[in-house]
């Protein structure tokens, strides 16, 4: 299965050039390397485990840091395009597994072929290092770092994934009405599923892999869960079409967006940069509250007025810089004046109003089908719709008909 997704996104990204689906290659392509190392080790391959160790132990350490790169380039404002900050964190997330993966390699060479046949049946396959001496007590301890590093990057993959995650929905939300196909969910629920996976993977490591070299059922049980599991990463992957540079594109003439993603891009520290993010968000909100409540609520009143009267709240794929355009202002202003006097997000405002129209159209017109009263409410799904619907009113808009 990551054979299969290695192929397919390099046939894609050969064909459109696309940077995320760089980092999904990449990363398909360490976890291809990593099963092979888990076939030779299974199979008892013995003349070729010192290699497939290397490579496994390598490849089991880069598998985070290069889907946390691709979860970074879906979500972070201008992370792709700035390809030294791109370059820098790569270097900084792979640089301890390439580490390991050295010292392991090297110790390998400086053992004879009987130290070495005895380190992989001793530890490799029997989990003892209390019987190992030298170079061979060395490598075990190497190992050991390596199983400790798997584990943290699980947790911070989670954490600073997550954050990411969040982060960027709301960024939707405060830019687009209809956000159903740009939230970034079926990415959010594939990382789950992979970091309970990899907790899976921790608990196997720590029992030792050697156990599942005597039992074909669980072996075969832990090989269809994580293929499940390699499918579902590579079929979400591939299919996630809208992302961060989507909202770029969107808001490449409003100069609060750029400014905002040259400052996120501008940290120096990996594992600082969502604080960073969330400082310059408290330096923007205490900029935009130096702004007269008069202020705001005139410009909420401007926006009120649009609505009531040219009901652009109808209008498909509305954007917040639309609006932005249409009251000659920038998108951070009517944020703040819809925050500050709807006490909501820009896409729970427009669908509120959207909500209230459609109640209209059902006392008005009870013989409109709902399929007609979702698409004259601004819906182009009407699962969407029914989502929104119930969301806000809490019951269905068959049950308003009744």
């Amino acid at each position: 299965m990551c054979l299969y997704w290695t192929c397919v996104l390099a046939l894609e990204w050969r064909r459109k050039g696309d940077e995320l689906l760089r980092w999904l290659l990449w990363f398909m392509l360490a976890c291809t390397i990593l099963y092979f190392g888990h076939c030779v080790f299974f199979n008892r391959y013995m003349s070729t485990v010192p290699m497939s160790d290397i490579l496994y132990v390598t490849c089991n350490l880069l598998v985070f840091p290069l889907y946390y790169m691709y979860v970074k380039g879906l979500t972070v404002p201008y992370f792709l395009s700035d390809r030294r900050r791109q370059k820098s964190s790569a270097i900084k997330l792979t640089m301890p597994a390439l580490l390991i993966g050295v010292s392991i390699g090297v110790l390998y060479m400086c053992m004879g072929k009987a130290e070495t046949a005895h380190f992989i049946d001793e530890y490799l396959y029997h989990d003892r290092l209390s019987t190992l001496q030298g170079k061979a007590l060395a490598l075990g301890i190497v190992h050991h770092v390596g199983k400790g590093l798997f584990m943290l990057e699980v947790v911070l993959l989670l954490v600073f994934g997550l954050q990411f995650i969040r982060r960027y929905n709301k960024m939707v939300d405060d830019n687009y009405a209809d956000v159903e196909d740009k939230k970034l969910h079926r990415v959010q629920f594939a990382l789950i599923l992979f970091v309970l996976a990899s907790v899976l993977s921790i608990v196997s490591n720590i029992l030792g892999r050697y156990r599942f070299t005597d039992s074909i059922v669980a072996l075969a049980t832990a090989s269809f869960l994580f293929t499940t599991l390699i499918f579902l990463l590579g079929y979400v992957g591939l299919v996630q079409e809208f992302s961060v540079r989507d909202i770029e594109n969107d808001c490449a003439n409003d100069s609060d967006f750029k400014e905002k993603g040259a400052e996120e891009n501008s940290s120096n520290e990996e594992t600082t940069e969502l604080k960073q993010q969330e400082q310059d968000e408290k330096n923007n909100d205490s900029i935009e509250k130096n702004t007269s409540r008069e202020q705001m609520r005139w410009l909420g009143e401007r926006i009120s007025n649009l609505m009531e009267e040219e009901q652009v709240y109808l209008q498909h794929d509305l954007r917040i810089i639309d609006l932005a355009y249409r009251l000659n202002t920038n998108r951070t202003y009517i944020q703040r004046a819809i925050l500050e006097i709807r006490k909501c997000s820009f896409s729970e405002y427009i669908n509120q109003l959207r909500i209230d129209y459609a109640d209209r159209l059902l006392e008005e017109h009870p013989e409109y089908a709902i399929t007609e009263i979702a698409e004259r409410s601004g819906y182009t799904s009407l699962s969407t719709f029914y989502r929104n619907y119930r969301s806000i009113r809490g019951r269905t808009p068959k049950a308003k008909q009744e």
